[in-house]
């Protein structure tokens, strides 16, 4: 069996995602009264969302380790066609990546609630590792990518963004955990901008998978016993 073109990958994380998590944030709204200021995990913490919630984020993880690991093929063999030494390098990203995605089936797995150190532990794997492994794939893609220069920088662009409003985030969240707020309106200052960046950084994020269209160049060969990734076609590099 083979399978021409990878880029699916990439757009089924985005879809599944983002279209599971705010189906999970439609539920949540219509048992809370339509209270919109919600984090992104308490759209999980109920029956039947919790279920939902917990298959759209380990699907996503699942979708998300295919599309690393393609990414990191697809880097491998342009970086071999340019005669560039990006073994190390992406060999670490790639761990990044794989690190992200059990960050977020720990998010998935276990509600906030109940498990709160380790739901926090795994959103903090999520939203480091992965921002991270963006924007450095983004940098590495300047030189590697089949993309024109414009789409370069939009990827990275959106890598800065993710990447800034994590950080506004967790730096929000941290009088939270740390109850250091002495009133009231600290507090919900602090709430408000830590829900904010939140869903901003999840949007960002997600939307920088869309600009990983170099995997359409792949093909997947597979076979009872194995399976093989390999460049499609020579295409003409468009950034020279």
């Amino acid at each position: 069996m083979e399978i021409k073109g990878l880029a699916f990958l990439p757009i089924l994380v985005f879809h599944l995602c983002l279209g599971g998590i705010l189906l999970c944030y439609t539920l949540t709204l219509d048992q809370d009264n339509g209270r919109l200021m919600i984090y992104i995990s308490e759209t999980g913490v109920r029956y039947p969302q919790s279920v939902l919630f917990t298959i759209v984020l380990v699907g996503t993880a699942i979708l998300g380790i295919a599309q690393a690991f393609a990414q990191y093929k697809f880097m491998m063999f342009r970086a071999a066609a340019c005669d560039m030494n990006q073994e190390w390098a992406q060999k670490i990203l790639l761990g990044l990546a794989l690190t992200s995605c059990i960050g977020i089936v720990l998010t998935g797995s276990f509600t906030m609630f109940e498990y709160e150190i380790i739901h926090q532990a795994g959103a903090v794997l999520a939203f480091g590792c992965g921002p991270l492994y963006n924007l450095v794939q983004s940098k590495c893609l300047y030189k590697l990518s089949f993309s024109r220069r414009y789409v370069c920088h939009v990827r990275m662009a959106l890598s800065v963004i993710t990447g800034i409003t994590a950080a506004i985030c967790a730096a929000s969240r941290i009088p939270l955990i740390g109850h250091l707020c002495e009133d009231s309106r600290c507090e919900e200052i602090c709430s408000i901008v830590a829900i904010i960046t939140e869903w901003i950084t999840l949007f960002f994020f997600l939307l920088t998978y869309l600009t990983y269209s170099d995997l359409q160049h792949l093909c997947l060969n597979m076979s009872w016993k194995s399976f093989t990734i390999t460049m499609r076609e020579k295409v003409q590099d468009n950034n020279i």
